[in-house]
Parts: C-alpha cells; structure tokens; sequence
C-alpha cells in the first residue's frame, strides 16, 4: 500500500477488505480505518478554491487565506505567485516565516480588471525541500451592475 497525498493536513480514509467466505460461508467485509498527516507549507484543500463571489463594478473584495506549516522543521518562508492581473496579495503575516505547528495569513485582493468570471491559481512556494501547494481563486464581476 502507498500514501501520495494531494494535499497538506490530516486525511482519513476507509480500507474496505472483501474476503470471500468466512465462518458463516459468506462474503465478509473488514474494515480498515486508515489515518495520516501530509507535512508540508500551504493552504489546506478544505480553503481551495477561495471563493469571492460576485463583485461589483469598480469595487474589490478581500479575504484572508490561511497558510499552514505542517511539520516542516524550521522557520519556512512563502513565496507566492498568482497567474493573472485580477488578484494581489495586499497584506502578509508570512514575512517572517511560519514554524512548524503555527500558522500565517495571505490578504488575497480581489480586483477585477474586467467584467465576468475570474477564475486563477496562486502557487504557494515555500523555502528549502517542502513541496509547493495551489489554491483555486474564483470571482466573479458583475459588470452591468445587476
């Protein structure tokens, strides 16, 4: 059995195990409950995508995007990347770096530049060997204002 997980954090599953007979000459299924935690620096999967909603015309939305260091040793520092102009990271508590157990906050902007869905990804690149991680943003502009 092997373990490759997508994401950071805690994940839980289900072995099912399907035999086929048993004392009452029948099929029988054990259950397995597995259990593990993915080290690593990132957002968890449970804040991807990060959904602003419908934005107005010339207004823009903020959120905060929570990134974890799940035990990577050390102080790791972020670096971030966002694909397309329509959204900015305006405020950081990641500067200095997060330790393993603690957490940071992203300021994610959300600024149209025109009308419609905004769909895009922001890499989240932490230093030394940990992996990096994405997170989905999605926003919509509601450009005629209804």
């Amino acid at each position: 059995m092997q373990y490759l997980p997508v994401a950071i954090g805690y994940h839980d599953d289900i072995l099912t195990l399907v035999t086929n007979g048993s004392l009452n000459n029948g099929p029988t299924n054990i259950t397995v409950p597995l259990q593990a935690l993915a080290t690593g620096v990132g957002a968890l999967e449970t804040e991807s995508p990060l959904q602003f909603g419908t934005v107005p015309l010339g207004n823009t939305e903020v959120l905060p995007l929570t990134i974890y260091n799940y035990g990577v040793p050390g102080t790791v520092t972020v670096g971030t990347k966002i694909n397309g102009p329509s959204y900015t990271i305006i405020g950081s508590t990641c500067t200095a770096g997060v330790t393993a157990g603690n957490t940071c906050t992203l300021q994610v902007q959300f600024n149209p530049v025109e009308g419609g869905y905004h769909d895009d990804i922001l890499t989240i690149t932490p230093s030394g060997l940990a992996a990096p991680t994405t997170v989905c943003l999605k926003g919509f502009e509601d450009y005629d204002g209804g």
